[in-house]
C-alpha cells in the first residue's frame, strides 16, 4: 500500500514549529514503513532526506499535496487545525483518509463549536468566561497553546479558568472502537507578558502516572466519539479535582514522538488498523489497554539533538 504523509511545518519550513514537525513526520513515516507500506512525504526543496520513506519536493503545499494524492492509496495530513477540513476533503476525493473526517476536523478547529458538542454530550469542559475572576484567553481558531494567556481582562475569546495539571490523552479511533494509549504530562512554561501570563507548551512526559488516568481515558474517548473523530486524536485535558476537556486535536500531536516509543505497538500501526482494517487487521483485534514499556520525557529544545539520528 502506498501512503503519503504531509506535515505542514516541515514541508513549508515554518521555523517556529519545524522541529516538532520533523519529529512527528519521521515517527509516522518510520511506523508506516515498518508495517510494509511504501511511504512518501512532502519535503522542502534541498532538504535532507529522512532515513525512511521517499521525499517528494514541495514548493506549494496544497497544490503539491493534491497532486501526489492521485498516486497513493492512503494519506495523512498534519497541519494547522483550520486547514484540515480542506486537506482531508481533498484526501477523500482521491484515496483513504488516515486522519479525521473533514466535518469532524472542521468542528474541532472551532473552539466554540467544540464546546457546544461537548456540552450537549455532558462532557466536562470549561465554560465561556462570565466576566468574573481569571480566565484563559485563546483564539477561537488555533492550535495547542498558540497565543494562550491567563488574564482577568481578555480582549478575545475568554474561557473559565480551571485548576489542575495540563495533560493530554492520545487516542486512536475507528468506526467500531476506540483505544486510549497514554496519559501524558504537558510541560508548560508560564511567562508574564503584557496583559497577563503567556502559556507556552514546551514538551511532554509520556506517559505520566496519575490516579485519575482511567477517568481521563474515559472522558477523552467520550469526547472523540461525540465529535466523530477517527485515526489518531490528541485530547488536551486539565486534571484536578475533576477532569476537564480543554481542546481536541483532530490529528497526530507532538506526544506521538514519545507514545510510539513507549508502547508495545507503533502509533502508525494503530492508525492503519483504525482506518484501513483490511490491510493489517482491525483496531478491535488490539487489547484495549496496551502494555507500556517505559517513559520518555522531552522538551522542544532537545528535539534538534533527537532529530540528528532521523536523517540519512
Amino acid at each position: 500500500m502506498k501512503v503519503l504523509v504531509a506535515e505542514y511545518a516541515y514541508a513549508t519550513e515554518f521555523q517556529p514549529l519545524i522541529n516538532e514537525g520533523i519529529a512527528m513526520l519521521s515517527t509516522l513515516v518510520r511506523d508506516f514503513e515498518e508495517c510494509g507500506c511504501e511511504v512518501e512525504y512532502l519535503a522542502p526543496p534541498r532538504a535532507k532526506h529522512l532515513k525512511w520513506g521517499r521525499g517528494v519536493p514541495c514548493s506549494d503545499f496544497e497544490r503539491d499535496f493534491e497532486q501526489r494524492l492521485k498516486y497513493v492509496d492512503a494519506a495523512l495530513a498534519i497541519a494547522p487545525d483550520d486547514m484540515l477540513y480542506q486537506l482531508n476533503t481533498m484526501v477523500e476525493e482521491y484515496c483513504v483518509n488516515l486522519g479525521c473526517p473533514p466535518k469532524s476536523a472542521k468542528v474541532c478547529a472551532d473552539k466554540r463549536a467544540t464546546y457546544q458538542v461537548l456540552k450537549e454530550n455532558n462532557i466536562p469542559t470549561p465554560e465561556p468566561w462570565n466576566g468574573n475572576g481569571m480566565c484563559v484567553e485563546k483564539p477561537r481558531f488555533g492550535c495547542g497553546s498558540e497565543d494562550v494567556f491567563i488574564s482577568d481582562c481578555p480582549s478575545g475569546e475568554g474561557w473559565e479558568f480551571v485548576g489542575g495539571m495540563s495533560m493530554s490523552v492520545g487516542c486512536v479511533v475507528s468506526d467500531s472502537c476506540a483505544i486510549p494509549l497514554t496519559l501524558n504530562l504537558q510541560r508548560i512554561l508560564m511567562k508574564p507578558e503584557g496583559k497577563g501570563i503567556r502559556v507556552e507548551y514546551i514538551g511532554n512526559t509520556v506517559p505520566y502516572h496519575h490516579p485519575k488516568r482511567e477517568e481521563s481515558y474515559e472522558i477523552a474517548i467520550k469526547a472523540c466519539k461525540a465529535l466523530g473523530c477517527r485515526g489518531y486524536v490528541g485530547v488536551d485535558v486539565v486534571v484536578g479535582d475533576d477532569v476537564w476537556v480543554v481542546d481536541v486535536n483532530p490529528r497526530p500531536t507532538n506526544s506521538i514522538i514519545g507514545v510510539s516509543e513507549v508502547l508495545e505497538r507503533r502509533v502508525g500501526e494503530l492508525i492503519l488498523r483504525a482506518r484501513v482494517p483490511d490491510f493489517i487487521g482491525g483496531l478491535e483485534e488490539i487489547p484495549q489497554r496496551l502494555r507500556i514499556k517505559g517513559v520518555l520525557s522531552f522538551t522542544k529544545y532537545e528535539l534538534p539533538s533527537i532529530l540528528a539520528s532521523m536523517f540519512s
